[in-house]
């Protein structure tokens, strides 16, 4: 966990590691390799937005499909897991954990600790509806019609 005091334990043992990890011993006696630019002696600096690690939180943020076919949604719960780990987000994103155990990289400020407000018109992300108003094609070449689900 981001933060979590461990103890050096000695050079890792087990290939591929030897030469580029140290071992750690975590708090619940595991035993893990890591690399040395993942230990400080200084406590962590804290995650962007003041989250910490475990933490319960909001995505606030509008609901996304990534092309791995991971997805979070407008108002759902996730755990706030770390820093961003990945360029181009260290730095500007923070690492949380979706109820189906993926890890996105989100903006802090797209994560509440209070729940999201309700969408305007009552309705909630996913929910199937019909388009009402007149047909119209925007200049991307997107097009809405009347009537269409």
């Amino acid at each position: 966990v981001h933060g979590q005091a461990v103890e050096v334990f000695g050079p890792a043992t087990q290939e591929p590691y030897v030469g580029q990890h140290v071992l750690v011993r975590c708090p619940d006696a595991a035993l893990l390799h890591v690399f040395p630019s993942q230990l400080s002696r200084e406590p962590a600096p804290p995650l962007l937005g003041g989250f910490t690690p475990g933490e319960q939180v909001y995505f606030t943020g509008t609901t996304e499909t990534f092309d791995t076919g991971q997805r979070i949604v407008h108002g759902q719960a996730v755990e706030v897991f770390g820093p961003a780990t990945q360029e181009p987000y260290v730095g500007q994103h923070v690492l949380v954990r979706c109820p189906d155990a993926a890890l996105l990289h989100v903006f802090p400020s797209q994560l509440s600790r209070e729940p999201a407000p309700p969408l305007l018109g009552g309705f909630t992300p996913g929910e199937q509806v019909y388009f009402t108003g007149t047909t119209e094609t925007f200049d991307t070449g997107q097009r809405i019609v009347h009537g269409q689900a």
